[in-house]
């Protein structure tokens, strides 16, 4: 019995051949392949995301605009102009949010462009 058998009850480990190393490798790229299409789905679904609020947005601002240019200088209550005001300042601060966005204070293109990976 060795001193490591005698240490911890555990008999010394083989030596690592070659097949072992070429087998670790193997495994270790299965598991980064299998990484990489995780990460590139989530990046995908992430794009759909973002062009699906950026058009919402853009809907959001376009429709904030139609309702100010009918209203125009029409009376009405505080509450109301309030209201609108609050309304188009969230507009605003999520268009800031989204890269490029013309509704934001950077102005830009229309749809914006996301952060790439």
């Amino acid at each position: 019995m060795n001193i490591l058998q005698q240490l911890f009850g555990k008999p010394k480990p083989p030596p690592v051949t070659q097949a072992d190393l070429l087998q670790a490798k193997e495994q270790i790229l299965m598991k980064v392949s299998e990484l990489k299409a995780i990460v590139e789905k989530i990046r995908l679904d992430n794009l759909e995301a973002f062009d699906e609020i950026t058009a919402k947005l853009t809907e959001l601002n376009a429709k904030i605009t139609s309702l100010e240019e009918q209203l125009g200088d029409a009376d009405v209550p505080d509450d109301a102009a309030a209201t609108i005001t609050q309304i188009a300042a969230i507009g605003k601060e999520l268009a800031d949010i989204i890269p490029g966005h013309p509704g934001g204070s950077g102005g830009g293109t229309e749809g914006g462009t996301p952060p790439q990976p």
